[in-house]
């Protein structure tokens, strides 16, 4: 069911895009807070703060901002990607098959709007 979905509420599980809608909007797709299509994953709050906290650091490590965008989105689903896998991939929270999915599914998705 897609995040807006009444089975949803309550849920208590947080929206996670593996390719952030900023970058999305960036090139030019879509506008608000989720662009429509954009694959994600549903995480608990505590597990979205983890992967963020990740996503920062590797940021850091580029010498960018938190907000600060890559030059494309495949480099910003390969930061994303390695965000998850550090945080929970290596805890075991989720699989890497459950990564990889979510992967695959993100770059179709940006190939098929010409922003990968």
């Amino acid at each position: 069911a897609g995040y807006w979905s009444s089975k949803h509420r309550g849920d208590r599980l947080e929206v996670h895009e593996i390719l952030r809608n900023k970058k999305v909007q960036q090139a030019g797709i879509g506008t608000g807070n989720r662009v429509k299509g954009n694959p994600s994953i549903a995480l608990s709050p505590k597990n979205h703060d983890a992967v963020h906290l990740q996503e920062n650091a590797l940021r850091r490590a580029l010498g960018l901002g938190p907000n600060d965008m890559l030059k494309n989105g495949k480099l910003e689903i390969r930061l994303m990607s390695q965000a998850i896998y550090n945080s929970l991939v290596r805890t075991g929270k989720i699989s890497i098959d459950q990564l990889r999915i979510a992967r695959r599914m993100s770059e179709k998705w940006a190939k098929s709007k010409g922003c990968y």
